[in-house]
């Protein structure tokens, strides 16, 4: 076999391995990204519920402690957002501009349970 063969097949070898290792951390990747695992994200008093959502994966779900929050929540992923079992009436979430909802709902599949919602004089909820 000559050089330049035995160097055409070290190449190839090489370039078989550099595929396999795009294709490997790809599907890596993707199952990091896609995880069917759910994920808990406890939030507490001082904590923000909008970051909580925005750090969740669809399929989550963001537990809220009992205090009082002051925010107006966007909701854009299919997730579960609840008060701690036990709290609901102790579980405050108070608009923070109250001419926004509390609750603005853009994704299907949201379960919102267990808050005592206050201090927003626009009082619908959008959900598409």
């Amino acid at each position: 076999m000559s050089r330049s063969q035995t160097n055409a097949k070290l190449i190839f070898i090489l370039l078989l391995f550099f595929i396999a290792s795009i294709v490997y951390i790809e599907e890596t990747n993707n199952k990091e990204k896609y995880s069917s695992n759910p994920t808990n994200i406890n939030v507490h008093p001082g904590d923000s519920i909008q970051r909580a959502i925005n750090n969740a994966k669809s399929g989550d779900t963001v537990i809220v402690y009992s205090g009082s929050y002051k925010e107006n929540l966007v909701v854009d992923k299919s997730i579960d957002i609840i008060s701690n079992p036990g709290e609901s009436n102790d579980t405050v979430i108070q608009a923070a501009n109250t001419r926004k909802d509390v609750f603005h709902v853009t994704a299907n599949d949201v379960t919102i349970s267990g808050f005592n919602i206050t201090g927003a004089k626009k009082q619908s909820w959008y959900i598409l």
